[in-house]
């Protein structure tokens, strides 16, 4: 009788369900079986185009804990990316776009900063931090 269940559900459902970083390879609505409990366990819902939700729970007793998690929807941003000389790579957040300027590079998450970073061979790499804060460009 030490082992708890937690009872999983999101809006929208379809969530991956990840228990201490690991995948359970459960999808929400799910229930997580045989938790030990007293111990902290780490849940996190993993959703294309939203944000991940993560939550720690301590199970005390061996009645089905529920949780409901509401998704948050990513917004995307984008930036309109040019270089003196064009032509240059176009670098996001370590990975490499497919893009040469002048460009627009889409799928900026909103509110966070994005490390956009412009290679061309025979000049000196170029940084910035970019964060956007609506959708507009």
């Amino acid at each position: 009788a030490d082992k708890g269940n937690v009872e999983l559900r999101s809006n929208p459902p379809g969530a991956t369900i990840l228990l201490d970083k690991s995948s359970t390879g459960l999808k929400t609505p799910a229930t997580l079986p045989n938790l030990p409990l007293y111990v902290s366990h780490n849940i996190s819902l993993q959703l294309e185009g939203y944000e991940a939700w993560e939550k720690s729970v301590t199970l005390v007793q061996n009645t089905p804990l529920a949780l409901d998690a509401n998704l948050v929807k990513v917004e995307f941003g984008q930036a309109y990316v040019a270089s003196n000389p064009p032509g240059a790579q176009i670098f996001l957040n370590d990975q490499d776009t497919g893009l040469v300027t002048p460009a627009n590079v889409n799928q900026l998450p909103l509110n966070k900063p994005n490390r956009i970073r412009l290679a061309k061979t025979g000049y000196m790499p170029v940084e910035a931090v970019y964060t956007p804060i609506n959708n507009t460009v």
